[in-house]
């Protein structure tokens, strides 16, 4: 199960980078211990109505409790079925405090709430390895790129699934930006938003130039489908205070490719 998974500080399932969340596994282990707790009381008819266990059946955080544990495992499901991204799952890391607090409540002697919940929130506070994709740097604007100049009636295809559109609000107005090889769009893709940026591509009149990443491979079906290829000598380096291995390259086409 996923939320066991994620117990470990190598786990990267569901993400991109490996995290450490112990919180789902904590409501999922509570909210077993409170349906063994009714059922166990159930069965041998303990009459202690002052204790927390039957507390669970007629305390007043049992509709919120009930309520949050239904709206969590449909969330759950859903979630498993549609995504299986972690980040996604930010309403039920919001309610997983909450949803621990109120098992606690009902599980635990009221002597003994105080301690057992400052015992707990320390424990998920040191244990949690929370997912971090890194920060700039402080400056004194939010996206920063220094590029060589691109002519006005430029076409800059962007080449790899990095992050790049950003680099688009540093090149003039008139200079089309597209985006190839990511995960919108492939060179199988047969879609009409990839033919139209195949007909740019064979059809552009002006010069074509690509942002490549550094780890990203140029070759491109679609540059090949329209006789275009980067030449080292013509790359030059982006400087960012986003990403610090991106070319920009200007791309020929090859002189029997129409």
């Amino acid at each position: 199960m996923y939320p066991f998974r994620w117990v470990f500080s190598d786990s990267a399932i569901a993400a991109e980078i490996p995290f450490r969340d112990l919180r789902f596994g904590t409501v999922i282990l509570l909210s077993f211990t409170a349906v063994l707790t009714i059922f166990g009381v159930a069965i041998t008819q303990m009459a202690r109505p002052m204790t927390n266990i039957l507390q669970l059946a007629s305390s007043p955080h049992r509709c919120c409790i009930v309520f949050l544990n239904v709206y969590a495992l449909v969330a759950f499901i859903l979630w498993v079925t549609s995504f299986g991204i972690y980040r996604y799952t930010v309403p039920l890391e919001m309610i997983s405090g909450v949803l621990i607090v109120l098992l606690l409540l009902v599980l635990v002697r009221r002597s003994a709430q105080a301690a057992v919940l400052i015992t707990m929130t320390v424990f998920l506070i040191v244990s949690t390895q929370p997912l971090m994709w890194g920060r700039g740097q402080w400056a004194e604007r939010f996206i920063n790129v220094e590029m060589p100049p691109v002519p006005g009636n430029a076409l800059l295809v962007l080449i790899g699934g990095e992050p790049m559109g950003y680099i688009g609000a540093f090149v003039p107005p008139s200079v089309r930006v597209i985006g190839i090889e990511n995960n919108f769009i492939t060179s199988e893709d047969k879609t009409g938003m990839a033919i139209e940026i195949r007909n740019m591509l064979h059809n552009h009149p002006g010069p074509i130039f690509a942002v490549i990443p550094r780890r990203t491979n140029p070759e491109s079906r679609m540059l090949d489908e329209s006789g275009l290829r980067t030449r080292e000598h013509d790359c030059a380096f982006v400087t960012t205070n986003i990403d610090d291995g991106l070319r920009l390259c200007q791309l020929v086409r090859d002189s029997n490719s129409h």
